[in-house]
């Protein structure tokens, strides 16, 4: 069976998977499509100034030094879709602060008249970037030291058990905690480093293990034998069925 049947298999035996897959749905495509939902800008305008689509993604020339009011007033007259939400993270709605929920502002509108719906999706779309970011890196670093440690063994490996060990002791949230003690002032970017940082090692841990039970095979035993480089046993016989 492939991978993909294997997948879909799974899928179909497990509902908390299903329930998963469909709430982790509902965080991303929003987040993906935000300005389809919430903009200042329509979706799609068709006027005198042509076909415009999502400007709120590639603002044109023509919304420069505008501000809300005077986009909408830019496309009066022309044939536009709409977000759901016709009002930007950042912008002033003009229905006053903390206004109750409404068709307008699903989640009604903050203390400086912001909408809270807009704010919601664009915050996560932020934080799964940041979220992508520290996985990648932690992913990446995890497979070339685990590979390492457990294709090399010796010192390698015991030089980095011992770090592994250490750096699981320690939860995410604490390190991420400390570092915006220390660095208040710092970008999001000190915060993904912080998260990969520990994150790395539970994927060395693994990386490390298949590396060692898949090297002890006898496939990559002869590939060693006939004098295979170390690249190629690691890319052609131990990486697939480990990884």
């Amino acid at each position: 069976m492939t991978r993909g049947g294997l997948l879909r298999r799974w899928l179909g035996r497990s509902r908390r998977v299903r329930l998963g897959v469909l709430m982790l749905a509902v965080i991303v495509f929003p987040a993906i499509f935000a300005e389809i939902i919430a903009a200042d800008a329509p979706v799609v305008a068709v006027g005198s100034s042509g076909v415009t689509v999502l400007p709120a993604v590639v603002p044109p020339a023509a919304y420069e030094g505008r501000d809300r009011d005077g986009i909408t007033a830019y496309h009066e007259g022309d044939v536009a879709v709409w977000p759901l939400v016709r009002c930007g993270p950042a912008s002033d709605c003009g229905d006053g602060a903390e206004a109750d929920a409404s068709f307008s502002h699903p989640l009604g509108t903050d203390a400086e008249g912001r909408d809270v719906l807009a704010r919601v999706i664009y915050g996560a779309r932020h934080a799964l970037g940041l979220a992508l970011a520290a996985l990648l890196i932690a992913t990446v670093l995890g497979v070339l030291l685990g590979a390492l440690a457990g294709y090399v063994g010796g010192a390698w490996d015991e030089g980095l058990a011992r770090p592994i060990e250490l750096v699981q002791a320690f939860p995410a949230i604490v390190v991420v905690a400390v570092v915006r003690a220390i660095f208040p002032d710092e970008t999001a970017w000190s915060l993904v480093l912080a998260v990969a940082a520990v994150r790395w090692a539970e994927v060395a841990r693994l990386v490390r293990a298949e590396v060692v039970r898949v090297g002890a095979q006898p496939h990559v035993l002869a590939a060693r034998a006939l004098g295979c480089g170390h690249v190629r046993v690691l890319r052609r016989h131990i990486f697939p069925p480990a990884l």
